[in-house]
């Protein structure tokens, strides 16, 4: 009994759907969508070439128009509505029941050659049982131009997926954003950064020989407003010097100023003299 009471229920939601649906199809070949690269594999806006091969399938004026408006990305599932959304959720469409409308033909400047599109159809009763704000909302579905290479005639369902979101999205920009502001700081941090180098000597000897041993500290000065004053860094970094640093019977040998982050005098050093150890400190100018 419950049986037969649910494949009513169903018809009648079938028919409820057949009812409200306004575009009419005759007879399409069910297709899947597969692998989706790049912007030219991706899906493409509404032009001529679509409409004129809709007209050779005898599709109604009125038809066309409510095709057109369910290809438009906007009217699009809340999650697949954007460039961004689409590519990055595009594995949803993996798990679509879809059928090709028509294939058409369309000049690309990039590759200098006709490429081959298909005008699919996701249609509304087959993918409810996808996530909300994939599946189909109108009772229309809603239609997608992918390239010939994207439309398999084997479904390669996709597990396990993640939805993006648009909070995701601008999640992603604004870190984006954040990592760019950064790295635009260090740039301009590393355009007034310059490192005091003091070569330190101890010599160590006895009645039978004689050692002589380097060591090395770097201070990394921030010209924090460009002042490029040498005299003035030079003796801040001696200062910090005297400050941390106990020379244990180390004496100052050499003393060079550069134009670069302690990291590069290090190896500026290090490829010509041999040091027992080295530190670096930072300060700013």
């Amino acid at each position: 009994m419950k049986s037969i009471i649910g494949l009513a229920i169903a018809f009648l939601v079938y028919a409820q759907q057949a009812k409200a649906q306004e575009i009419q199809h005759g007879k399409l070949k069910k297709v899947y969508v597969g692998a989706i690269m790049g912007r030219v594999y991706g899906y493409l806006n509404w032009d001529k070439d679509v409409e004129t091969a809709l007209k050779g399938k005898s599709y109604s004026t009125s038809a066309i128009q409510k095709i057109q408006s369910l290809t438009a990305i906007e009217n699009h599932p809340t999650y697949l509505k954007s460039d961004e959304l689409f590519f990055a959720n595009k594995f949803f469409y993996h798990n679509f029941t879809c059928y090709e409308v028509v294939s058409f033909e369309r000049y690309e400047i990039t590759s200098g050659r006709d490429l081959k599109y298909k005008l699919l159809w996701i249609p509304y009763g087959e993918n409810q049982q996808q996530p909300e704000g994939i599946k189909p909302t109108d009772a229309d579905g809603f239609y997608v131009i992918m390239h010939n290479m994207s439309v398999k005639g084997k479904q390669d369902a996709k597990t396990g997926l993640t939805i993006t979101t648009p909070e995701d999205i601008e999640a992603q920009k604004a870190e984006a954003r954040k990592r760019n502001e950064q790295e635009a700081m260090s740039a301009e941090r590393l355009k007034n950064t310059y490192t005091v180098t003091f070569i330190l000597q101890k010599v160590s000897s006895n009645i039978i020989s004689g050692s002589v041993y380097y060591s090395a500290v770097y201070v990394e000065v921030y010209d924090v407003n460009g002042t490029q004053n040498e005299v003035g860094m030079k003796n801040a970094a001696e200062a910090e010097l005297q400050k941390s640093v106990d020379l244990n019977g180390y004496q100052v040998y050499k003393t060079f100023f550069d134009k670069m982050p302690a990291s590069s005098a290090q190896s500026k050093v290090s490829s010509s003299l041999e040091l027992s150890d080295s530190r670096t400190l930072r300060i700013e100018y």
